[in-house]
């Protein structure tokens, strides 16, 4: 099962190595050879055979969902201290 990986034909898949049972099917160890391929800019960004690997970091919905959550919470708690602040504040003015 070797995985062409670049435009000479030639694989970068260890030839005979067993990928760790939790690997997902297909997906297989890199030779030596193919990591002559590998490459890494200055602003740390990955290269295969000179073309930039695109990395992708996305949030699910739920996650999304919980970041929205927790940033209006936060608010509204901000919100309720800064309100709790001016009337202790204008308590202290009045002498109460």
């Amino acid at each position: 099962m070797d995985i062409d990986l670049n435009q000479g034909g030639a694989s970068a898949k260890a030839v005979g190595a067993e990928p760790p049972p939790h690997w997902p099917h297909g997906v297989g160890p890199i030779s030596l050879d193919g990591l002559g391929r590998l490459g890494v800019s200055d602003d740390n960004l990955l290269y295969w055979d000179g073309k930039k690997l695109q990395v992708e970091r996305r949030f699910s919905n739920v996650e999304r969902i919980i970041g929205w959550l927790v940033a209006a919470s936060s608010i509204l708690v901000a919100v309720a201290t800064i309100s709790m602040a001016v009337t202790d504040y204008l308590r202290f003015l009045k002498g109460a």
